[in-house]
């Protein structure tokens, strides 16, 4: 399916002053714009037009409709109007000129603007999913209104909603949504096809789902479930042939926030080779196999010389087939003592490792793949990481078992580490600074899945953190994870929001090591056997709702 966004034409716009949504007049030269506008589109033979009720997109909406239909081309009604097309909302900042605006609060605000509220008004989150909604509707053929089957759909709009396109449909990390010039009149085209294949697995399995002896919706958050899945693997009747767990270990420069000791990173990596690790009972369990991979593990600090002579020493689990050394240093810098967590040469080794791992489990047929952090600090890294790339201070917790004073310290060292190296501008930058080696790998891991499409499950804090870094890399990693659980660290929740996640399973945990991820792995198999498995209303001889069935 083909999309057209059209930016207004020119406006006549206050200089200095904040505008989002507020009332602006269409400048002198419209009537010029408007007839070179036209022409533009006319071209393509648009089939509906929707348009952001502004003044300024409404009226170029209307005429654009008028000149089209007279034209022959095409045959509609005049131009829907849909407020999800609105500009981004500033709020009480809106026809505020900029150097009026309190500075703390516009600094607040520009050094988070991924996550941050703008004044009252909206957050770019919330814009973006406004955006998703109706090119979700638009991609499923739900609310074709008037136009021509078949025949692209145009959208009258603002430069802010064409740039959540561009981020949800071109894949753009959000830091990079600014850098597409969207000048007034422009015309972009986006394809919906990748979107429409998501959405027609996704339907179809909602409809078997529907189809079986059961009340609509009545199995829940399994039904959401199935349905992800097949979204994700494209198909109908999806079915794991072989799990795995990467459990990815590495140390931390800020250890020294932990109650444990750093050795602890190497003691556990032996722990879970030889299978006596709590990942190690429930790998077995799931029937999945275990890939330990030393991203950064600081061997000198604990009782082994290095990776292999662990493993020499360690008589190795039969579930853990692999044991991976992608050692990218002994550990991360001290960056709450001023140090950058890593080198940039470091970042795109760990960043290529965690890819290539990745494609070597697609390869080896792995089909649910559950991501899983060790290393003693990461919840520190995993808190300034996720508050470089725009959450605030709330995902910081206690990680262990930390006493009052000793959070209050961590919480403290933090927050004035990452403000002293506000904003940063990328991703790349944010986990340079903050990030884990193991934190970096899993990244990586991720950004990986869109090209080797699997169920990718999601473990607790630290892994959610990594995944939003790997969705900011690339935004198409949104569409390709589930939420193994939902951690009982107090951050876990405020990043599966901003990831748009809902986890299979909650029951208090906070482990890590992969754990609530592979637990959720017999529910993901339950959910797909019950799409499979369940007869249908015909087949059982079972008679369905004599009307309509609201769904649960």
């Amino acid at each position: 399916m083909k999309l057209l966004a059209l930016r207004h034409t020119a406006v006549n716009r206050p200089e200095g002053v904040c505008c989002g949504r507020l009332d602006l007049p269409l400048a002198d030269s419209y009537p010029a714009e408007l007839e070179a506008v036209a022409t533009a589109v006319a071209r393509h033979a648009p089939g509906r037009i929707i348009t952001s009720p502004s003044p300024r997109c409404a009226r170029l909406a209307d005429d654009l409709a008028a000149a089209l239909r007279s034209a022959g081309i095409p045959k509609t009604a005049a131009a829907e109007h849909d407020e999800r097309l609105l500009e981004f909302d500033y709020g009480s900042w809106e026809g505020v000129p900029w150097d009026q605006i309190p500075e703390d609060a516009l600094r607040a605000w520009s050094d988070r603007w991924t996550d941050a509220r703008a004044g009252d008004g909206e957050r770019l989150p919330e814009m973006i999913a406004r955006v998703r909604a109706l090119c979700r509707e638009l991609a499923s053929g739900a609310n074709t209104g008037s136009g021509e089957s078949g025949a692209p759909v145009l959208l009258v709009t603002h430069a802010g909603v064409i740039r959540c396109l561009y981020h949800l449909i071109h894949h753009l990390p959000l830091h990079e949504i600014f850098e597409p010039e969207v000048g007034y009149g422009e015309l972009v085209s986006f394809d919906l096809s990748a979107l429409q294949r998501r959405i027609h697995w996704e339907q179809a399995m909602q409809d078997r789902l529907d189809g079986r002896t059961k009340p609509a919706g009545s199995l829940g958050r399994l039904e959401r479930v199935a349905v992800r899945v097949a979204g994700i693997t494209g198909s109908a009747l999806p079915r794991p042939n072989r799990k795995l767990v990467i459990v990815t270990a590495a140390d931390h420069g800020v250890s020294r926030l932990s109650l444990y000791p750093r050795a602890v990173t190497a003691q556990m990596a032996a722990n879970i080779c030889g299978g006596g690790a709590a990942i190690s009972v429930l790998a077995r369990r799931a029937n999945a196999d275990v890939w330990l991979v030393d991203a950064g593990i600081d061997w000198a600090s604990g009782p082994f010389a290095s990776f292999d002579a662990m493993q020499a020493a360690t008589p190795r689990d039969p579930s853990v087939t692999r044991c991976i050394s992608a050692w990218c240093g002994p550990g991360t810098g001290d960056w709450g003592s001023g140090e950058a967590a890593m080198r940039e040469a470091q970042y795109h080794t760990g960043l290529d490792a965690g890819r290539t791992i990745l494609r070597e489990a697609r390869a080896a047929g792995y089909d649910c793949i559950a991501f899983g952090d060790m290393g003693i600090g990461n919840t520190s890294a995993a808190a300034a990481l996720a508050m470089a790339l725009g959450m605030d201070e709330s995902v910081i917790d206690r990680g262990t078992g930390i006493n009052d004073a000793q959070l209050a310290e961590k919480r403290r060292i933090i927050a004035e580490a990452v403000a002293r190296h506000a904003p940063c501008p990328s991703p790349a930058d944010a986990m340079t600074r903050f990030g884990g080696f193991e934190l970096l790998l899993m990244a990586g891991m991720m950004t990986a899945l869109p090209e080797n499409p699997c169920i990718g499950l999601l473990d607790g804090f630290p892994v959610t953190a990594a995944a939003l870094a790997a969705v900011r890399l690339n935004p198409a990693v949104a569409d390709c994870l589930i939420a193994g659980h939902r951690s009982a660290v107090r951050g876990h929740e405020a990043l599966l929001q901003a990831l748009d996640l809902e986890p299979v399973v909650d029951l208090g945990m906070r482990l890590g090591e992969g754990s609530g991820a592979v637990l959720a792995m017999p529910v993901v198999e339950t959910a797909l056997a019950l799409a499979a498995e369940m007869a249908g209303f015909a087949d059982a001889r079972v008679e369905t709702a004599p009307k309509d069935e609201t769904r649960y």
